[in-house]
C-alpha cells in the first residue's frame, strides 16, 4: 500500500512539473553567418578554376595562370594586394605567352597590375577593378576586355598588343583622395576597337602613345569630366568615329573644331621642337549626347 501511495505522489509531482513546463519555448537560435575562407597568395592554375574564396594582401602576384584555355571565375571574391605597392604585386598573371584565358567575376583592390595577360584570345570581363595602378595591362592580341567596373585607378586600361576589343567597360579614374586617374585607355598598338565606354576623372581619356597607336577605331565612347578627353603624341592615323557615329564629349561646344568636329590634341615634335597641335585627327561626327557607353550592366558583388 505503501509503495502503491508514492507511485501516485511521484505521477502527481511529474504532471506539476509538466505543467509549469508547458509554456516553456526553447531559446531561438540565431542563423549561422557564412565564414568566407581566404585563400593563400601565390596560386599557380593550370585549368578552369572557380574561386572558392577571397585572397587578401598579397606582396606578389595572387594567381598565376600557367596554361591555355583556363577560365578563372571568382564567383564575386576579392582578390587584393598591399597598400605598399613597391613590391609591384600582380592580382592575375599569365607572363609566359598563354593563350585564350578568361578573367571574370573577381573584384581586384590595390595592385600594381590588377590583371596583366600576354598571348592571344584572352577575355576579361565582369570584374570590379579598384584602387591600383594599372588596371587591366593587355599585352595579349585578339582579346575582348569588355563590362568592366574600373575605379580609382591610375591607368585603367593599357592595351599594349594589337586587334583588340574593348567595350562597355565603366571607368572612373577618381581616388578616394579625388584626385584625377592619368588615363583611362592607353593605346600602344595598332587596329583596336573602342566603343561603348564611359570614360571619366581622368587626366587624359584616351591617350594615343609615339606613333605606336595606329588604326584604331573609337566610337560611341562617352567622355566625361576628364582634364583632356584625348591626346596623342605623334598619332594621325586613327578614327574616331564609325561611319556616322563618332562619340560623346562633354565639352564639344568649346573645342576648337566646334560646330563641324571635335579636334584631338596632338602633342607633335619635329626637328624644330614640340607643339601642341589641334585637328590632326578628329571626331566628325560628334554625338549630341551620351551614346551606349554607359559601362558595364553586370557587377559581381564583394565578399
Amino acid at each position: 500500500m505503501k509503495t502503491i501511495l508514492l507511485l501516485f505522489l511521484a505521477f502527481l509531482m511529474l504532471n506539476v512539473i509538466f505543467a509549469s513546463t508547458g509554456n516553456i519555448k526553447p531559446a531561438e537560435i540565431s542563423p549561422a553567418v557564412p565564414i568566407t575562407p581566404t585563400l593563400p597568395c601565390g596560386m599557380n592554375i593550370t585549368q578552369s578554376t572557380n574561386l572558392s574564396g577571397n585572397i587578401l594582401n598579397c606582396r606578389s602576384t595572387a594567381v598565376n595562370i600557367l596554361a591555355d584555355n583556363v577560365v578563372l571565375d571568382c564567383q564575386g571574391h576579392r582578390i587584393t594586394g598591399h597598400a605598399d605597392i613597391s613590391h609591384f604585386p600582380l592580382g592575375v598573371s599569365s607572363t609566359i605567352y598563354i593563350d585564350n584565358v578568361e578573367v571574370r567575376n573577381c573584384t581586384f583592390d590595390d595592385f600594381w597590375i590588377a590583371v596583366g595577360l600576354s598571348g592571344s584570345g584572352n577575355r576579361v570581363h565582369g570584374n570590379r577593378i579598384l584602387n591600383s595602378h594599372t588596371g587591366v595591362y593587355s599585352g595579349s592580341g585578339h582579346s575582348q576586355i569588355f563590362g568592366n567596373y574600373f575605379s580609382g585607378n591610375l591607368e585603367g586600361l593599357h592595351v599594349n598588343y594589337d586587334y583588340n576589343t574593348i567595350r562597355g567597360n565603366f571607368l572612373n579614374g577618381t581616388n578616394i583622395y579625388g584626385e584625377r586617374g592619368g588615363s583611362g585607355v592607353y593605346l600602344a598598338s595598332w587596329h583596336n576597337n573602342v566603343t561603348g565606354n564611359f570614360i571619366t576623372g581622368y587626366l587624359t581619356g584616351i591617350y594615343e602613345n609615339d606613333g605606336w597607336a595606329f588604326g584604331n577605331t573609337m566610337w560611341n565612347n562617352s567622355l566625361v569630366q576628364n582634364e583632356r578627353h584625348a591626346e596623342g603624341i605623334n598619332s594621325t592615323a586613327n578614327s574616331w568615329n564609325l561611319s556616322i557615329v563618332g562619340n560623346y564629349w562633354d565639352d564639344w561646344q568649346s573645342n576648337p573644331g566646334y560646330p563641324n568636329n571635335y579636334s584631338i590634341v596632338y602633342y607633335y615634335c619635329d626637328d624644330n621642337g614640340c607643339y601642341w597641335v589641334y585637328g590632326a585627327e578628329a571626331d566628325f561626327h560628334p554625338l549630341q549626347n551620351p551614346g551606349l557607353g554607359t559601362g558595364p550592366i553586370f557587377r559581381p558583388s564583394s565578399n
